[in-house]
Parts: C-alpha cells; sequence; structure tokens
C-alpha cells in the first residue's frame, strides 16, 4: 500500500516521523498513525510503502519524495544509505542528510515536546552546538566480521544487523589518523588470514579494535579485542595467539612510523567467554603506555585537569563538548552554592564530574557501581592534587542508605543517571538526604521527564533546561536542569 505522508519530527533513533490518518487492513474505522521513514527530515512530503505496523505506529520505506525539505543536505559519508547497496548502510550516523543547524533544532524540540507532554512548563533553551561537527570522536570501536557480501571487514554494523560489518574505509567521526589505522588494519588482517570472529558460528579470533585519542595531548592508543583462543591461524599455519598479535604490533609500529602517525599504545585484550560464567578480560600492553592521558579546560579552575584513561574506562567521546557540558555544570553549580558548599556526585562513574568541581567547593564524595571505576576516579584526584574529594564503590541507592554519615548538611546533589534514569531506590535514598538543590544531568529525554515529574511531586522545582549536543549526526541530545527544593509538593502525576 502507497501512503503519502509530511513529516513533521525526528524520533529518538534519528528516524523521520509524520502523523497520518488512514485505514489499514481489515478495519473500517479512521485511525491516526505515525509514520517512520529512515532518512527522512522535518519538511520532506514522501510517498511509502508499508514495511510493518504495531498499534499506532507505521515504519515505512521511502518509494518517492515529493517535496525535499529545506533542511536536508547530501551525506559526505560514503557508507550511509541503504543497506542493500555494497558498503552502504553504516547503522552509526543516523542524521547526515540534514544541516547539522535542522539536527541541532529537532533535536531540542523533541526535549521541549517531551517536557510539555507531561505539563511540566519547563522551557528548553537553545542547545549548545558543537564548535566543529566534524572529527570529533575521541573513541570509535570497530568490529571485525563479514560485510553482507562475504568479505572481510571492520567497520560498523549496517542499521538493523547484529553481526555483519562493513569493510570502513573512511569515518566522518574521527580523524585522519584513525581512519588510516583502520583500513591498514583490515588489510593487513585480511592478507595475513587472521579469521575474524564470527558471533552466528562462535568461531574465529579478531573481535574489534577500538582506538583512542586524547585530543588535548595528542595520544592514541588501539586496544585489540580477541577471543581467548590460545592458538590461531596466520598465512594459513596454526600460530600462537600471542605470535599472532605480536606480528600485527610490528606491522602496525612500523606503519605508523612511516606514515607520521603518534600511536602511544598498543593493547591485547582477552575476552573469556565460559557458558555460566562471567565474561572476564584479560589485558596485555603490546607497546607503549598502559594508559592514556588526557587534558580538560575548566574556566576557573588553576590549571587543566589531567585524566589518565584505562583502556575499557568511560570518557566522554566528544572532548571539546565534554568541556562545553562540564563547564555549564561549573558555572550552573556557582551561580547556586559558594566554595564552602559540600557536594554528592552520583553516578561519577571515573569521577570527571566530580573532579571538574571539585576546585570550586569545599567537598565532593562521589558515588558510583563499578569498583574499576572508583580506583580511576581516586587515581585521577591523586593525578590533579585535588584532596577535597572521595568515592565510595557501590549500588547508588544502597550505598546512600548505609552511610549516614554523608547525609548530613549536604548543599547539592549532581546526577548523571544512565539512559534508564534513577532508579526508585536511587530516587528515595537521594529525597533522604533533602538536599536544597539537585543538578540532573541527562542523556535520555524520556527517563529525564519521568525523573522530573517525580521530583515535582516531592516539592522539587525545575528551572530551564540547558541541551548540549554531545553527539552531532545523532538523534541523541544531553540535558541540563537544576532543581530547587519548596516547602510542598507542586503537583501530581498525571
Amino acid at each position: 500500500m502507497r501512503l503519502v505522508v509530511d513529516i513533521n519530527a525526528i524520533d529518538p533513533q534519528g528516524m523521520g516521523i509524520g502523523p497520518l490518518p488512514a485505514t489499514l487492513g481489515p478495519q473500517k474505522d479512521l485511525r491516526r498513525f505515525n509514520v517512520k521513514a529512515r532518512h527522512t527530515v522535518p519538511g520532506d512530503r514522501v510517498a511509502v510503502a508499508v514495511r510493518s505496523t504495531r498499534k499506532n505506529t507505521i515504519e515505512a520505506d521511502v518509494v518517492e519524495w515529493l517535496v525535499k525539505s529545506t533542511a536536508r543536505v547530501a551525506p559526505r559519508c560514503e557508507h550511509f544509505g541503504d543497506r542493500w547497496k555494497e558498503g552502504q548502510g553504516c547503522g552509526g550516523c543516523s542524521l547526515l542528510m540534514m544541516s547539522y543547524e535542522a539536527q541541532v533544532s529537532e533535536k531540542r524540540k523533541h526535549v521541549q515536546a517531551m517536557l510539555d507532554s507531561r505539563k511540566l512548563g519547563l522551557e528548553v533553551l537553545p542547545a549548545l552546538a558543537a564548535p566543529e561537527p566534524w572529527f570529533y570522536r575521541n573513541k570509535m570501536e570497530f568490529s571485525f566480521g563479514h560485510t553482507p557480501e562475504g568479505r572481510y571487514g571492520l567497520g560498523l554494523h549496517p542499521y538493523g544487523f547484529k553481526h555483519d560489518v562493513l569493510a570502513l574505509r573512511f569515518c566522518h567521526l574521527q580523524s585522519e589518523a584513525s581512519n588510516l589505522l583502520v583500513v591498514f588494519c583490515r588489510e593487513l588482517a585480511e592478507e595475513r588470514g587472521i579469521a575474524a570472529y564470527l558471533p552466528s558460528q562462535n568461531r574465529g579470533f579478531l573481535r574489534s579494535l577500538t582506538i583512542r585519542e586524547g585530543r588535548n595531548t595528542h595520544q592514541r592508543m588501539l586496544i585489540f579485542n580477541t577471543t581467548s583462543d590460545e592458538f590461531t591461524s596466520m598465512s594459513e599455519e596454526p600460530k600462537l595467539a600471542t605470535t599472532v598479535m605480536e606480528s600485527l604490533r610490528e606491522a602496525i609500529v612500523d606503519f605508523a612510523k612511516r606514515s607520521g602517525i603518534e600511536v602511544t599504545s598498543i593493547i591485547w585484550t582477552r575476552q573469556i567467554a565460559r557458558k555460566g560464567h562471567p565474561t572476564t578480560f584479560e589485558t596485555h600492553v603490546l607497546w607503549g603506555t598502559e594508559t592514556l592521558f588526557e587534558q580538560l579546560n575548566v574556566q576557573g579552575a588553576p590549571n587543566p585537569l589531567d585524566f589518565e584513561i584505562h583502556p575499557r574506562a568511560f570518557f566522554q567521546t566528544h572532548t571539546a563538548q565534554a568541556e562545553t557540558l562540564y563547564n555549564t555544570l561549573v558555572r550552573r553549580i556557582r551561580e547556586r552554592v559558594g566554595s564552602n558548599a559540600k557536594v554528592i556526585d552520583l553516578y561519577c562513574g571515573t569521577g570527571t564530574i566530580a573532579l571538574c568541581i571539585a576546585p570550586f567547593v569545599e567537598s565532593v564524595v562521589g558515588y558510583e557501581l563499578l569498583d574499576e571505576a572508583v580506583e580511576n576516579a581516586k587515581a585521577n584526584a591523586l593525578l590533579n592534587h585535588l584532596d577535597n574529594v572521595d568515592f565510595i564503590a557501590g549500588d547508588v541507592g544502597k550505598t546512600l542508605v548505609a552511610q549516614p554519615g554523608e547525609r548530613t548538611s549536604v548543599d547539592l546533589v549532581v546526577v548523571d543517571p544512565p539512559r534508564s534514569g534513577l532508579s526508585e531506590e536511587a530516587f528515595r535514598a537521594l529525597l533522604a538526604l533533602s538536599p536544597p538543590s539537585i543538578l540532573y544531568v541527562s542523556c535520555n529525554p524520556k527517563s529525564l521527564v519521568r525523573d522530573l515529574v517525580r521530583f515535582r511531586d516531592e516539592g522539587y522545582r525545575g528551572d530551564c533546561v540547558q541541551p548540549v549536543d554531545m553527539f552531532p549526526h545523532t538523534a541523541h541530545m544531553e540535558s541540563v536542569v537544576m532543581l530547587t527544593a519548596y516547602a510542598e509538593p507542586v503537583g501530581l502525576a498525571e
């Protein structure tokens, strides 16, 4: 069935959406559907063919462009497009067909619409756009595997495919040097006959290649993730896995030197997966240092902050926008509390936010589930000579309840939860602290809105919402909002 739809928004996956009254199948009554179509943008009028229907949502494929939006641009990436075309269909960037200015505007509108749907009455400010939306990522992970055509591949997965990969030739999100290294590593592994791991068949050796960069320090780390096999094949002969990895190391170091590319670390991580047991990782340093260093510039701090990043540690992937985000948090905190303030940082990860705000307050205590992240945070506090920061490992909700000493005289709590938002236990434990102010950092508008409604019903009122575009050319948007405690709840959940 051919339908005509006007696209007026984008969804959280970057698909264009348009409303359509229609009758489908045996039904006789007119119903209002939301039609979703990939690679469409607000302002497009398209003819589509229905692919699937679920409740009031139709997923469709464009069969004809009737009117093209003024926000449309020609995608600059050769891998963008439809997955049935060889080398295309990359699932990495969903908004390359939209101008960057339009992307930022539409993502802001999505946040505003989500807030308005629950009558929160909060204004969403103009988003803080990235000054350079290209070549910005300091970390990218690529999978080894086979392309849909059966060729050797190293790249991202095509949209909708779990196991197939693209043979990446160039990615506009990472540096020129990283692009050269990805192509070289793919050609090297293919030439030497080193098998890519195929999850569907549970065989092969090379799983993934991750490249991390210190954008302000010009350091670069390559991380190879493999199976735990002691032996694999190279040049059609069985070889020790250590021999194979040493061979890759030698070739990469030689290529980097000849190409003038700085490589400070080559790491080999063996992924040990056994049925009925948790997956573990065994890390070996093949070349250079075991960690990568990065610096962040925080306005008002006496010096740039240094961060030692372990191969699997979390660090914001857009260094420049991380500085924008953290400077926004520091400014909001300094506007709200003085230098004698006591701050708690929930879901602190490796402590990046806590360390950025520590120079401006009396003390910061960070809470994080993962022991490894807490150890990393403590090491970075020592590295920066910050003695007013402490980090506690454990489930955020349970640990807050078990640490009554930390529940006195809290002036402000920073919350940066995962995409799922605050768990019920963490939410109740946070309320028990009775902080005058809560600074909420969100990477998911859906969970943000849910949590803001919960806070409103418990007597907290938000001010404006400040979006920060951390991931150009994707539908993701970070948001920051300050909440203030009031004497009485100001509303009930609807």
